[in-house]
């Protein structure tokens, strides 16, 4: 039996959308794998063949949140040759061929597929890809209860070189279009996978470019151009970008540990709801949380304030925003409740998912900013939440720390300090501190945390002020 190694899925994401595949590549419809956009599993099964075979998976990892790359071998291929103007049957030998397999995720996937022929003589092969679609909500697919509730159709579009499949059920309508470009040789479609006859010489190389992309409320997304997963950064993956905080400190490997952190952040950052300019909103988690959380926003945004109050500012807003006007006891709401979640997918189309209550979280978080009138975020847009709340005295939540402040930054010296007992985030104002914004640099008395103050001090400084934002 072989043994394997490393984790057992690979995923990448931005933004609403996430790809969750096997180590090799593959998805399998009836496991928790797939790609999703907007809470809509476009795409549930995928394999690659080449001659029938599967390809010998050398290595695969991650380069970025938005991008992958899998590296390939053939196995012993069967090929078609004559001899003395007689078929006969030959055999390419094992790790006679590479293959290459990239993927990167914008609002679309893009794929890059590279053959390149090591044997003596020339090859002739068919590579096929095997694409399925059922259109699944993710709800249905965490459950693992898989239920097509509406109608599924695909046709091959030989001139534009696109497979299109359509999803219907009542309101709800999903597309997707998977796209062939740059491709050395002819794309067909027959057996539900898509074919490609492949002629190359020793040494010669072979490429070709496929394309998912969704198709919602009748837009087409857009994907990353060829060879993205080299560049560390796209211009057009988000309005912006986190703004630049840095950490001066004499310990060897915290700035590590920030950047890290930093970068965390950033993968779980969703331009698609962001308020303005360097004003986000945090997904609750990768995979199954990417969406706007009423409970988890806020507990990220109030983690990360110290860091990225970005993440305050755009939670406060967009919750302001989603708040219930009306009462609907089949739905949970009830005015002034902030939602559970927000979803995009079927089965909240349909309208068949609860309304749950998160307002809690919320009077915490306005209250963190002391002054009300300094956040115009949550009064704008939406129903406003009730003059009596920012007055209200806030309760104690079971589980949840003081210094929700400074957990997030300092999540990655658990290893390295001890962390303080929690004491309930109603205690603020002994809370400790390890970095503020604004361009304060903070060195922590140790009697805040145990072992901080081997660090030599540390602190966070960054242009928040000169970049036009309201003071902290």
């Amino acid at each position: 039996m072989p043994v394997t190694h490393g984790v057992p899925t690979i995923t990448i994401n931005h933004d609403h959308q996430f790809l969750v595949c096997d180590t090799n590549a593959t998805m399998v419809p009836t496991a928790g794998v797939g790609f999703f956009a907007r809470d809509t599993r476009f795409v549930s099964g995928y394999n690659l063949t080449i001659n029938g075979r599967v390809p010998l998976l050398l290595d695969a990892s991650p380069f970025d949140h938005f991008s992958a790359r899998w590296e390939f071998t053939s196995p012993e291929l069967p090929l078609a040759g004559t001899r003395n103007g007689a078929e006969h049957d030959v055999i390419l030998e094992e790790r006679a061929l590479g293959i290459r397999l990239d993927r990167t995720i914008f609002e679309g996937i893009h794929e890059d597929y590279d053959l390149i022929n090591y044997a003596a003589e020339p090859v002739r092969l068919i590579l096929e890809v095997a694409i399925e679609s059922d259109f699944a909500d993710i709800f249905d697919v965490r459950r693992r209860r898989l239920v097509r509730r509406g109608d599924l159709q695909s046709s091959w579009h030989e001139k534009a070189g696109e497979l299109r499949t359509t999803y219907v059920n009542e309101s709800f309508k999903r597309d997707l279009v998977i796209m062939v470009e740059r491709s050395g040789s002819h794309a067909e479609f027959a057996n539900g996978r898509m074919q490609f006859v492949i002629s190359l010489a020793p040494k010669e190389t072979w490429h070709t470019c496929i394309g998912w992309l969704p198709v919602i409320d009748g837009h087409r997304a857009r994907i990353l151009p060829c060879s993205a997963v080299h560049r560390p950064r796209r211009p057009e993956m988000a309005t912006g970008v986190l703004p630049p905080v840095d950490i001066e400190t004499s310990h060897p490997n915290l700035p590590f540990i920030w950047r890290q952190a930093v970068a965390d952040m950033e993968a779980l950052r969703m331009a698609d709801f962001a308020v303005r300019r360097s004003v986000f909103i945090p997904a609750a988690g990768i995979p199954w949380y990417v969406t706007l959380f009423g409970r988890d926003t806020l507990v990220v945004a109030m983690e990360s304030i110290s860091g990225f109050p970005e993440f305050a500012f755009g939670a406060l807003d967009r919750l302001s925003r989603v708040q219930a006007t009306d009462d609907n006891a089949e739905q949970d709401k009830e005015p002034g409740k902030i939602p559970h979640e927000l979803r995009y997918g079927e089965l909240a189309s349909l309208g068949l998912l609860p309304f749950l209550d998160r307002l809690l979280l919320c009077v915490p978080m306005v209250r963190r900013r002391r002054d009300p009138e300094s956040l115009p975020a949550e009064r704008r847009g939406g129903a406003q939440v009730d003059a009596r709340v920012w007055r209200s005295r806030p309760r104690r939540l079971p589980g949840v720390q003081n210094a929700l402040a400074a957990r997030l930054l300092l999540s990655g010296l658990e290893g390295l300090t001890r962390r303080h007992p929690p004491r309930g985030w109603q205690h603020r104002a002994t809370a400790p501190r390890a970095l503020r914004a604004a361009g304060v640099c903070l060195r922590r008395p140790a009697a805040d945390v145990g072992g901080l103050s081997d660090l030599g001090g540390c602190g966070a400084r960054r242009g928040y002020a000169a970049a036009g934002n309201p003071p902290l």
